[in-house]
């Protein structure tokens, strides 16, 4: 359990598309580290928000996403074998975004 715990420690390379004012969709590749490599190859998202503009400097929103980790056959003891279903992950969570400057965005 510990491992498919740590599946969720990838590390995320992201693109992010933005289409309209305050919606933003992006696709993620995750790849494992440390003991998390022992149980997944990788992993590949989605994810999806949208801000509504609270003042000049302020958005609030909320976000949410799929990731499926795909895992690996792990080999056991006495030529026994471990087969792993996917691991997959469904976010919801609120977002905040304050605009320090024309440039930079600092978000939560």
């Amino acid at each position: 359990m510990k491992k498919v715990v740590l599946v969720v420690a990838f590390a995320l390379v992201g693109l992010t598309v933005q289409a309209q004012e305050g919606f933003k969709a992006g696709i993620n590749l995750g790849l494992p580290i440390g003991d998390a490599g022992d149980v997944a190859s990788f992993s590949v998202g989605l994810d999806v928000m949208y801000h509504w503009k609270v003042s000049e400097d302020f958005d609030l929103g909320v976000a949410t996403g799929y990731t499926n980790a795909f895992t690996d056959e792990i080999e056991g003891f006495e030529g026994i074998d471990f087969d792993f279903p996917d691991v997959q992950f469904l976010p919801i969570a609120a977002s905040a975004r304050f605009h320090a400057s024309e440039a930079f965005r600092i978000g939560a």
